[in-house]
């Protein structure tokens, strides 16, 4: 009966049973790191306003992309000290089936753009804990998208 009115008069689809599901779905912040460094951006951004839409604590969604910030900062390092991405990942003890995903993340991302994710976080933590002006899911949206949207392809770096 839902769907039917979800459908406004018309045909239940496949994409109307999607779409209903995809607005009640519960979401939790490392969905949102996975999305953001799977360069998921759209996804990130649903997944962030269902969090605040739960009234998730915006502290611990910034907690989720400081620490995938973090580990992009640990890699980029390994990496500048002559790993190779995989062993970079091995001794970051990033999850073997998240190799794939933060390890294209970090070939997307510039050393500067790296850097820049910690002054952003930095700058949204302030924002979050109320001793900076501005709104913190607004922050915290455009933190995601700046992880989840690397500059431009032609200007990253080569990683190994």
């Amino acid at each position: 009966e839902k769907l039917l009115l979800l459908a406004d008069g018309g045909k239940v689809t496949v994409d109307t049973v999607k779409e209903s599901v995809a607005d009640s779905a519960r979401f939790d912040v490392f969905q949102l790191a996975d999305a953001a460094v799977g360069l998921d951006a759209g996804r990130a951004i649903r997944i962030l306003q269902g969090l605040q839409r739960e009234g998730v604590p915006a502290t611990l969604a910034l907690w989720a992309l400081a620490r995938e910030i973090q580990t992009l900062v640990e890699l980029s390092c390994r990496v500048d000290q002559g790993n190779s991405v995989p062993t970079a990942l091995a001794k970051t003890r990033v999850w073997r089936f998240r190799h794939g995903m933060v390890g294209e993340c970090l070939r997307q991302h510039t050393a500067v753009s790296i850097k820049g994710l910690v002054t952003k976080a930095c700058h949204v933590d302030r924002i979050v804990k109320g001793a900076r002006f501005g709104q913190p899911w607004i922050a915290l949206n455009e933190l995601t998208l700046a992880i989840a949207r690397p500059p431009a392809a032609g200007a990253a770096v080569s990683v190994r």
